[in-house]
């Protein structure tokens, strides 16, 4: 296998030395010499060649990214060192890097010479997004610098795999809390020990006499005041992934928003001591965490969260995954095998994709066995509006009118199959389906 090519400038300067050495030789002109000095240029410059190449495959490279919020700035940085005496010139560096990734800084490739005992760096920032990212290794290309020779590429330092976590918006949260009762995210009451008032009850015999209420005992009534008993609960937040979720604007995609709601929930279960975990189902690939408490299960779904494959979980299909997801009973069983036996709230984010509705309508039917299925729908074709003017949105509803109707349509069967069911819009707001 060469290590180097020749390009076409090898075959006319070579062609071009044999004519002058030709000419002279038959007496032409006296053009041998230059002819020759062609000649000569020709194997000497893939001598170089190839020993530049190979100094270049031999290069120490060096790969490190700070970073790891969204929308903040990840840096990444390759070193190339040159540790023989060859000088490399010129060498074409280009970045492998996802396509849904977009530079902030830096350009995705430029060239470079890289000195006998130097070294050179290559840095390059890129707009955070939630999830897992694969950036690198470096192509290198090596061309001698009269353009005679070509290298074979090169793949240069190893595959970053950067993680990148949802940021934590106030406002968003404000909007869950106000319907927290709906999604069944805030706590329960229960009557028990405690110090909280819950009620009044009639008296029953055994009661402590200390907890008469006094004030209904004088208008004639005897009954006896209960104090709330703090109970965590347990929530499992489901996490539905599918091509629609990477529809909008960078870094206002559905599956963003549904990242930092579930981001969100997490932290306020771990405020809370509850217990929370996270199911993410997707067309290639189901993940899930175990049911933790406080600062150990908030730290878990974050990890979950940020090692979220885009490539992995929503482009590529995996027959065993879709037929576990697109199947009611397995699904089901698989679900269930996840929870505990205490009552479990389970919420599903999903978008009004056919195959997300689906899966929450499966889910659902886990209700029979006495859990609480509640759902946050965001609606794909709503992302991008925010950045329309009022005349360009009302000309948009009308492009995908017919969309819309679909939409609102799986959307009344969720909450006909007992899904109480949410639409988030890119506003965070959440709504109720009218």
């Amino acid at each position: 296998m060469q290590v180097v090519n020749p390009t076409r400038r090898v075959l006319a300067v070579t062609l071009l030395g044999g004519l002058l050495v030709a000419l002279d030789l038959v007496g032409i002109a006296r053009t041998g010499l230059l002819g020759f000095t062609f000649i000569v240029l020709v194997v000497a410059v893939r001598v170089y060649a190839v020993l530049a190449q190979v100094a270049l495959a031999s290069c120490r490279v060096r790969a490190s990214h700070r970073g790891s919020v969204e929308g903040r700035d990840i840096n990444v940085e390759y070193e190339v060192c040159n540790d023989s005496l060859v000088p490399i010139a010129l060498v074409e560096l280009s970045l492998n890097y996802p396509w849904y990734l977009k530079l902030s800084k830096g350009s995705r490739g430029g060239i470079v010479a890289i000195p006998p005992r130097g070294c050179v760096e290559y840095r390059v920032s890129f707009k955070g997004r939630t999830g897992l990212h694969r950036i690198g290794p470096l192509k290198a290309v090596f061309r001698d610098p009269l353009g005679l020779y070509r290298g074979v590429e090169l793949e240069l330092g190893p595959t970053l795999e950067v993680k990148v976590r949802p940021v934590e918006s106030e406002r968003l949260l404000r909007a869950l809390l106000q319907v927290s009762r709906a999604t069944g995210i805030s706590r329960s009451r229960r009557p028990g020990e405690g110090v909280e008032f819950y009620d009044v009850r009639e008296y029953r015999p055994g009661d402590e006499l200390r907890r008469i209420h006094w004030k209904a005992l004088a208008r004639g009534r005897l009954a006896v005041k209960e104090f709330e008993f703090e109970t965590a609960t347990y929530t499992l937040l489901v996490l539905v992934l599918d091509e629609t979720m990477l529809q909008g604007p960078y870094l206002e995609t559905p599956f963003e928003q549904a990242a930092r709601i579930a981001s969100l929930l997490a932290s306020l279960a771990s405020r809370r001591g509850d217990y929370v975990a996270l199911l993410v189902l997707g067309s290639g690939a189901i993940t899930s965490t175990r049911f933790g408490r406080g600062k150990r299960g908030y730290s878990s779904i974050l990890r979950a969260i940020s090692s979220i494959d885009y490539e992995r979980y929503m482009l590529n299909k995996s027959p065993a995954v879709e037929a576990l997801v697109g199947n009611r009973v397995l699904l089901a069983k698989h679900v269930r095998s996840l929870l505990p036996r205490e009552k479990v709230n389970i919420l599903v984010l999903a978008s009004t994709a056919e195959t997300s509705v689906r899966v929450a309508r499966n889910i659902a039917v886990l209700r029979g066995l006495g859990y609480t299925v509640n759902a946050l729908i965001l609606v794909p074709q709503l992302y991008g509006l925010q950045r329309l003017t009022p005349f360009e949105r009302a000309v948009y509803r009308l492009r995908v009118y017919e969309e819309l109707k679909t939409v609102y349509r799986r959307l009344r069967e969720l909450r006909a199959a007992g899904v109480n069911a949410l639409i988030v819009t890119p506003w965070d707001k959440p709504s109720k389906l009218l």
